[in-house]
């Protein structure tokens, strides 16, 4: 468990005591602002909220922050707009809240005015079509991405990412004071289909001081009736790429991409709450290369708390040398990880570079350790 600005939470404790999990009271959040929503007046008019920026808080914001008049908002619908429609509302300048429903894009939507907001209803799917992304966000402060799936097309195209926030290579700092945020955004490679899907990267992040608030990055492990995924169909290398300084990730899931699942190369970057699942149906050759969070060599500050890597390799016995691969400075900046054992086949070695137990299958029970060395109560035990 991972409190971050919660009232009232349990002090912090590492490893199982009395039947109770690791638990990391993280304090307060240090930068949130909450999702964008819209309500209505008592006049039956509509406001789009976006509300306003908390530093080093806890608790919910009921405030509505600033309260955008619908005049200012292009409504789009997925059975009559496309990305050329939606993409001239956003040239404009305009805000754009997407109606349930799912979108087929020829081009990626565009967010390139500082403050636009993109906000999906009913998480709207956004499909991108000719091997584009679905999203693209230019060099601007304080856009707001919340509630939208996007989701790899069912096509021969191999996808280079699905989302892009910030241009490459460009050095982009952002603002402290007015950072990007994703609040509940989902990517996907599968699921509807065992085969025909592909992206190379979910999710790369260029710009600096970009948050994210509840993302979960899945190449589907199974398709419909549940029948399994094999041999590296619906193929995704990379779930998020992390480049930009000072990126913050708040409730962060990635599962079965075949590379690295994490690569995060900016700096100061913090992760509260991480759970990853390595792939089902890699061979030994995946063991000798990837891992599930990389934090690159050139990387000076990094904070990880409660991130947790699972592994249940299904079809071949996968030894993985560790979780978690970080600048050996860095790995006293992680508090309580953790590796867990599902079931199935193979081993991993470590936790953390060369640091915490095996997680190895016994039985038909799981196998969680922790490494607690920088923990408080530290502890590590066999359950």
């Amino acid at each position: 468990m991972v409190f971050l600005g919660t009232e009232g939470a349990p002090a912090s404790h590492c490893g199982l005591i009395d039947d109770q999990a690791s638990i990391v009271n993280a304090g307060a959040t240090p930068t949130v602002a909450e999702k964008p929503f819209i309500s209505v007046t008592s006049a039956g008019s509509f406001k789009l909220n976006v509300p306003q920026l908390r530093t080093n808080s806890q608790g919910v914001d009921w405030g509505v922050g600033e309260q955008i008049d619908f005049s200012e908002v292009f409504v789009a619908d997925p059975n009559q707009d496309t990305a050329t429609s939606i993409n001239a509302k956003l040239d404009q300048g305009l805000h754009v809240v997407l109606a349930p429903g799912i979108y087929d894009l020829s081009e990626p939507l565009r967010l390139n005015h500082a403050n636009q907001v993109l906000l999906g209803l009913g998480l709207a799917t956004l499909v991108p079509r000719n091997g584009q992304a679905a999203v693209m966000v230019g060099n601007v402060d304080g856009v707001r991405v919340a509630g939208v799936l996007l989701d790899a097309a069912e096509e021969s195209y191999n996808t280079a990412f699905l989302l892009q926030w910030g241009e490459p290579n460009s050095g982009f700092s952002g603002s402290a004071q007015n950072p990007g945020m994703l609040h509940d955004v989902f990517f996907r490679v599968g699921g509807p289909v065992l085969s025909g899907v592909a992206a190379d990267v979910m999710l790369e992040i260029n710009s600096g001081n970009v948050l994210g608030d509840d993302l979960w990055l899945w190449r589907a492990d199974h398709g419909p009736g549940g029948e399994s995924v094999v041999d590296g169909n619906n193929p995704s290398k990379i779930g998020a790429r992390i480049n930009g300084d000072d990126v913050t990730m708040m409730g962060c899931a990635v599962e079965h991409l075949l590379e690295d699942l994490v690569q995060w190369n900016g700096d100061r970057g913090a992760t509260y709450f991480f759970q990853a699942e390595y792939p089902y149906d890699v061979t030994q050759s995946y063991g000798d290369n990837y891992v599930a969070y990389r934090v690159a060599d050139k990387v000076t500050a990094h904070k990880g708390f409660g991130v947790g890597v699972y592994h249940y390799f299904r079809d071949y016995a996968v030894t993985v040398q560790s979780g978690i691969v970080c600048p050996t400075a860095l790995e006293s900046s992680f508090e309580s990880p953790l590796g867990v054992c599902l079931n199935g086949l193979g081993t991993m070695q470590h936790i953390i570079n060369e640091e915490g137990p095996a997680t190895s299958p016994i039985g038909n029970s799981a196998d969680p350790q922790w490494y607690c060395s920088n923990s408080p109560t530290a502890m590590s035990m066999v359950v």
